[in-house]
């Protein structure tokens, strides 16, 4: 059923790319809109034109992120081709995650300021985008598609670079400003901020900023009306995050010295689970980051570079005994979960440079640890039996591992072999890397360029990478006892011995501009992940499958465990194209298609390891000797959109069109035997309209508003979860 509806986006880019020789035409005779040079060190670890890497990279500075009045990272990367992000069209501080061509919310390698953030303590270390502050960035710069060989693990996707730094040449500026909402459902947010950059003497200067966040008087489940616990008011999830930066910075000539420091709190609400309230769960969530750079140019052409730092994060949940009946009780059940996290990495860099030949090599460090400590109490057996009291405390120390490595990567223009090849150009790298918990591995990335003409470049990309287990993954404690007295398991949910998930990536992509009034960027690529990293349920392998907990007199259970199972194939397009059509106006479109499957084969079936039977609880199926497809990538749905934008010295005005293909989503089903499993089910495609009007009212005050969803669609982004409906927003930006 999916695969029919992409004949709506076949559609749409059929029709955008017959459109594209007419706009161009206009275009010819229209004002510039389109930069022409974008500069990235993310794509070569050197500064180099966007245009000419022969890789996808999106450049965001600090002044466009202002001028979209968004409250959240994810809200701004959600507008990019080539990436689905969840949680951004559900209410205000919902978890966001961000998938990359395709890939699994863990596998984008993502740094703020040098230091590779993740939340370590986590299940599969993936990280919440909603904790970044968005009004302290100054610069994001996203590669699309695997970057092992450069950037190092967990980069299948891609990787995401901020930087919060702000440099100034004044002797002082100070920014502050607030963006607010309301929404159809009667929630609201407002977010103010202030920063300042500022030169404390000739070479040095500093900057530091403050963010705060509040929303309240939102749901973040939808309440169907007929479960036990109708008779409940409306649940009210607010959530609160507070941030601040602070950053010292030295430069000279030849030296550049760079200090910082981020952190924040977050307060949250949690809900049970989809269409099922929680009025007494909570999370608290905290993250320090410190890092710094010493850059030494020890001429033009070569120099030497080390950065790092090191980030703690701590999340605390509760969720204490809740209403289960109208007359009051409750249901006398208490848990606490305390999580703990600390990474800390080091990039040691040289840079040499010979006519025609960039060389980069370095080593590179990256630490982590987690902690985690788990309280439950129950007494859910009251009057007329006496109380059962269950307590438990699950303690998880010392969870490490170390990961070291050292990489060479070449840019390798064709004018070092023949000034006829100059148009060629070769980025090659290689990374070799040791893992304390599972030994070595290999990421090599063959990239070639070629510029048919000043205005188009074509490239290919061909990758490997590999995504690390997570510490829980690796180390959890947890192991089933059966409670008919027969011999338990030898495996705990934590499997040390996990093997890295390693991929292999191809994309072929075009780049064209027209001068400053047209530009494309066309991508078509593929993607192989091998030993993906699955959670499992055990059973007893002595009984047939058709009879696993039939028999109430004896318990066929074994626990759980983590397992390497199966291969997951993701493959699509994304194009973007924007067009200026005549004086300030212009023309923004974007498409991308995500397809995908997971793929289960006996010859790598690892369950021969295994006394046990083993059930993927994500799909339900057990490994047995038979081939398994999977179908589909829950989360990750087609998209298209268009922008009309107006655009004149103060005024910018937009109308966006945003349309969702149908696409697939999990949930319990009871009725997988033998005691449920994920399955997943189809939500409906949507299509939201959108308008935005910003006002320069001169060099120091400016603001924006939109309005999203103007037509107040009803749809699902998660299932279960509320969508925040038609939404208003106001930001006011002031710089003295």
């Amino acid at each position: 059923m999916i695969r029919e509806n992409y004949k709506k986006s076949s559609l749409i880019i059929g029709l955008f790319m017959a459109l594209l020789p007419g706009l161009s035409a206009q275009a010819e005779t229209a004002d510039s809109i389109v930069s022409l040079r974008e500069v990235s060190i993310l794509g070569t670890k050197l500064e180099k034109d966007v245009f000419e890497t022969g890789r996808s990279i999106t450049v965001i500075s600090g002044e466009e992120i202002k001028s979209k009045g968004y409250t959240s990272l994810g809200e701004l990367i959600s507008d990019l081709t080539g990436l689905a992000v969840t949680g951004v069209e559900q209410i205000i501080g919902s978890n966001q995650s961000v998938f990359l061509r395709g890939s699994n919310a863990n596998q984008t390698a993502v740094y703020l300021d040098g230091v590779r953030i993740s939340e370590v303590s986590s299940v599969n270390n993936a990280l919440d985008f909603s904790e970044i502050p968005i009004n302290l960035i100054d610069k994001i710069e996203i590669i699309k598609g695997s970057a092992g060989a450069l950037h190092g693990p967990s980069s299948i996707g891609g990787v995401i670079n901020i930087t919060s730094m702000q440099t100034t040449d004044k002797k002082l500026q100070l920014s502050a400003g607030s963006n607010a909402s309301v929404m159809d459902s009667k929630g609201h947010m407002i977010q103010p901020y202030i920063s300042t950059k500022f030169k404390i003497y000739n070479n040095i200067s500093a900057d530091a900023g403050i963010e705060y966040t509040t929303a309240g008087n939102m749901d973040a489940t939808i309440d169907t009306g007929n479960h036990s616990l109708k008779f409940l008011p409306k649940d009210d999830d607010p959530w609160k995050k507070l941030s601040a930066k602070a950053g010292l910075q030295f430069q000279s000539k030849k030296l550049y010295v760079n200090l910082r420091s981020v952190i924040t709190e977050m307060d949250a609400s949690i809900d049970r689970s989809a269409y099922n309230d929680d009025d007494n769960y909570t999370l608290n969530f905290k993250r320090n980051i410190l890092s710094g750079t010493v850059d030494y140019k020890m001429s033009d052409k070569a120099g030497i570079t080390i950065s790092g730092g090191i980030t703690e994060s701590e999340r605390h949940a509760i969720n204490d005994s809740s209403i289960i009946k109208s007359d009051g009780e409750f249901d006398h059940q208490y848990t606490e979960d305390l999580f703990e996290g600390r990474s800390a990495n080091a990039d040691f860099t040289g840079s040499v440079e010979i006519s025609g030949l960039n060389l980069i090599g370095g080593i590179s460090f990256l630490e982590e640890k987690m902690s985690q400590r788990n309280y439950v109490y129950s007494a859910f057996y009251q009057d007329p039996f006496p109380p059962f009291i269950y307590e438990y405390t699950g303690l998880l120390n010392d969870a490490r591992s170390d990961i070291i490595s050292g990489y060479l990567h070449a840019d390798v223009n064709g004018k070092i072999v023949s000034e006829n090849l100059e148009r060629l150009n070769l980025l090659a790298g290689i990374r070799y890397t040791k893992h304390n918990l599972f030994n070595e591995n290999v990421s090599l990335n063959i990239n070639p360029s070629f510029l048919i003409t000043d205005k188009t470049n074509f490239f290919f990309s061909f990758s490997t990478g590999f995504n690390p287990p997570s510490l829980y993954q690796f180390y959890s404690p947890e192991k089933y006892i059966p409670w008919d007295g027969s011999s338990p398991s030898l495996s705990t949910r934590g499997n040390a011995q996990l093997r890295p998930e390693k991929s292999k990536s191809f994309e072929f992509g075009v780049k064209h501009k027209f001068e400053n009034r047209y530009s494309l960027e066309l991508s078509v690529f593929h993607t192989t992940t091998q030993d993906q990293i699955e959670y499992a349920y055990l059973w007893n392998g002595v009984v047939a499958l058709d009879s696993l907990a039939t028999d109430f007199s004896r318990d066929d259970f074994r626990g759980d465990t983590y397992v390497n199972a199966g291969e997951q194939e993701s493959y699509g397009l994304d194009l973007r194209s924007e067009v200026q059509l005549s004086k300030g106006f212009s023309l923004l479109a974007g498409v991308t298609i995500i397809q995908g499957n997971f793929n289960f084969d006996p010859d790598d079936d690892i369950s021969k390891n295994y006394i046990e039977h083993i059930q993927l609880f994500n799909s339900g199926i057990f490994l047995k000797d038979q081939k398994e497809i999977i179908r589909g990538l829950s989360r990750r749905p087609s998209s298209a959109q268009i922008t009309l934008r107006y655009n004149v010295k103060k005024i910018n005005a937009w109308y966006r069109v945003r349309h969702t293909e149908p696409r697939l989503d999990v949930f319990y089903d009871t009725q997988i035997k033998p005691q449920g499993a994920l399955a997943t089910t189809e939500l409906a495609d949507y299509t939201l309209s959108d308008v935005g009007l910003g006002f320069k009212f001169n060099d120091r005050i400016q603001a924006n508003t939109r309005i999203e969803n103007i037509f107040n669609e009803k749809f699902m982004e998660i299932r279960g979860f509320r969508s925040k409906g038609r939404s208003a927003y106001l930001s006011l930006i002031f710089v003295l």
